[in-house]
């Protein structure tokens, strides 16, 4: 029981981890994107405007590469593990 506690509590870890990283990416662009909208720069092609139609698409790829990181992750943590407590028990036998 307590194993299934960790495993949960590491899992909720590495969501958090991942999460932290993409916002604050997500949080350093959208700050420069915002001062630069309030300096006035706008010459062509260097003002930044955030529209739904390509911010939905970046979100959605942003949620399926976390998907896909995370259960990658796991999959590879997990035989990490196993490859390291066979060769511990192989050890004490």
């Amino acid at each position: 029981m307590e194993n299934k506690k960790e495993t949960k509590k590491e899992k909720i870890m590495q969501v958090i981890d991942v999460f932290f990283v993409m916002i604050l990416c997500f949080v350093v662009l959208l700050v420069t994107m915002l001062f630069q909208n309030l300096a006035g720069v706008k010459e062509a092609g260097k003002a930044y405007v955030i529209q739904a139609s390509t911010l939905v698409p970046v979100v959605v790829a942003l949620a399926a590469y976390v998907t896909f990181l995370v259960k990658r992750s796991k999959k590879d943590l997990k035989e990490i593990i196993e490859l390291e407590y066979s060769e511990k028990e192989q050890e004490q036998v």
